[in-house]
């Protein structure tokens, strides 16, 4: 990643061009992940490493959502990069809320309006699966059994759309956003952020025995308020660890820095 570049000079990227990811799990389920995001990434990592044994670094990414209101999603993108020279594994996660859509129609014009009045497609990728399907899509009750996938343009959305007709009830075909991650911007965002994150964790070294990834690792809750003295939900310190020495630092945060929010007895 160019990313990476920036802190690491010496990196030769490698990219395999007909290598299937999707053997590891794809977001709308036709094929289930083998494990949670974090394992599943860890997995993709060692798995390069022992196809591609010449190279002694991989990166690799995973994502996941789970619906927090009506059309918005809790972002989780994880970022695993692991070294086989020192058998370091690193790892962290960037998350943001973002919007999401979705939309069922029986007309392929109703469709061409929709999405584009809501998605700048085709630099957003979109998919379409018949309804029959649609209430599987986000329960995860079981796999969605058919989708179109690579809908690059006006043209194959509509050869798309008449395939996925023929297996829909009452020719009913959904629409919903590709949250594969070249076909959706937010994403790419995203995992320029968790890549950021990564990079700043591997260059932080541990106080006592100099290894690298030096982070935080919980905190400690209930702050007083500084107006009434009060117990808040807000933490007191953070507490930073070394994964390597098991090493443990305490961090006391700024209390006056806490919103004026924060308190239930002065402001309820």
């Amino acid at each position: 990643m160019p990313i990476c570049e920036k802190y690491y000079t010496w990196i030769q990227r490698y990219i395999p061009d007909a290598f299937d990811t999707d053997q590891f799990g794809t977001f709308s389920w036709e094929v289930k992940r083998p494990a949670d995001m974090l394992e599943t990434a860890i997995i993709k990592a060692k798995y390069w490493l022992s196809v591609y044994p010449e190279y002694h670094v991989s990166i690799a990414t995973e994502w996941s959502f789970t619906t927090i209101f009506p059309w918005s999603l809790l972002h989780s993108e994880c970022m695993v990069l692991r070294d086989s020279r020192h058998e370091y594994l690193f790892s962290t996660v960037y998350k943001e809320v973002v919007s999401w859509w979705s939309y069922s129609t029986a007309h392929r014009e109703e469709m061409k309006t929709y999405v584009t009045n809501l998605v700048s497609f085709p630099n957003e990728g979109i998919i379409l699966f018949p309804e029959s399907q649609k209430t599987s899509f986000f329960s995860f009750s079981r796999p969605i059994l058919w989708v179109t996938t690579w809908v690059t343009n006006w043209s194959s959305a509509e050869e798309a759309f008449q395939k996925a007709k023929k297996y829909a009830a009452w020719w009913v075909v959904c629409v919903a956003q590709d949250f594969r991650a070249l076909h959706h911007p937010v994403r790419m965002k995203n995992i320029w952020y968790a890549t950021e994150q990564l990079c700043s964790i591997i260059q932080s070294y541990c106080p006592s025995c100099s290894a690298p990834w030096w982070s935080k690792k919980s905190f400690a809750w209930k702050a007083a308020c500084r107006f009434c003295g009060s117990l808040t939900l807000y933490p007191t310190y953070d507490v930073w660890w070394c994964i390597s020495c098991s090493y443990t630092e305490q961090e006391n945060i700024n209390l006056d820095k806490l919103p004026l929010d924060s308190c239930g007895v002065c402001n309820p």
